[in-house]
């Protein structure tokens, strides 16, 4: 993980290659760098220790945080980075989040935020479309794509999908994949449990641009898989998830193709590839 800050030019570049750390002049091993990344540490194990003792209960992260002095500076600003990585949503998002919830998340996958991430975590060949295919065989060619369904009528003896043509077709049970607002509108009459469960989910629509510009960037070899570009006055931390495509099983090291969520900096149409919308949960 490489964090840039969009003001300053300079950062933090967890390059550990012979070539990023002469890139970045050894900056990563400076007392004061490796001191940060104790902070980080001793911080994540006080809230792990505040999740077990039950005392986040109804604490947003940035409660919990007050709590937790070791995560100040860099070390804050790596934890957030990262928080932004795992939840798709902005810095302030994750702030404003139920504290116990990302507590619970890296106490069951704790190599997320340690060292130990570079020899634990692996990308799987194929990525998401290796899982997709893996579901499709299971139906045996019985998909139907772009149905337009209107609503779901349910009764005692089973359900009838109403598409928008008014055909119906008619089942014994329904799974619904689907996010939860979207869940709730297709039920004609939802329960009051369906309500209290599906009913208070916000989403929100982040901008994803693929892309070669890399004016904004630090220089090569001080990007990594993830490159945050941030800026950061009066406390409020604005970051950008950056993904480098050669990262990759099976792409080409020569690869400069940056796929930015929630991008904070300018990007020129002409190095766009792909620009779209990606709906997330804000938790």
């Amino acid at each position: 993980v490489s964090l840039h800050d969009l003001d300053a030019g300079r950062g933090f570049y967890g390059t550990l290659s012979p070539r990023g750390l002469l890139a970045q002049r050894f900056d990563l091993l400076r007392p004061s760098r490796l001191r940060a990344l104790l902070r980080l540490d001793a911080g994540l194990r006080r809230l792990r220790g505040l999740f077990v003792d039950g005392r986040l209960h109804g604490a947003t992260l940035e409660e919990a945080l007050e709590r937790i002095p070791q995560m100040t500076g860099l070390a804050r600003r790596l934890f957030l980075c990262v928080l932004c990585l795992l939840s798709s949503m902005e810095a302030d998002e994750v702030l404003a989040a139920p504290a116990a919830f990302f507590a619970g998340k890296l106490l069951a996958h704790p190599d997320v935020l340690s060292p130990r991430a570079f020899a634990s975590i692996r990308c799987v060949p194929g990525g998401t479309r290796r899982y997709v295919q893996a579901l499709a065989r299971a139906f045996g060619g019985r998909i139907v794509l772009g149905a337009r369904i209107r609503t779901i009528r349910r009764d005692e003896s089973g359900v009838d999908l109403v598409f928008h043509d008014g055909a119906r077709r008619r089942f014994e049970r329904l799974v619904l994949a689907c996010n939860a607002d979207a869940a709730l509108g297709l039920l004609e009459e939802p329960t009051e449990r369906e309500r209290e469960l599906l009913g208070p989910w916000r989403y929100k629509e982040g901008r994803i641009v693929v892309h070669h510009d890399h004016a904004a960037f630090p220089p090569r070899p001080l990007q990594q898989a993830f490159t945050f570009l941030y800026t950061e006055r009066e406390g409020r931390l604005v970051t950008a998830v950056n993904g480098c495509l050669r990262s990759l099983p099976g792409v080409r090291g020569s690869c400069d193709t940056i796929g930015s969520q929630h991008p904070n900096f300018p990007i020129r149409p002409d190095r766009v590839e792909l620009e779209t919308v990606l709906r997330t949960p804000i938790f």
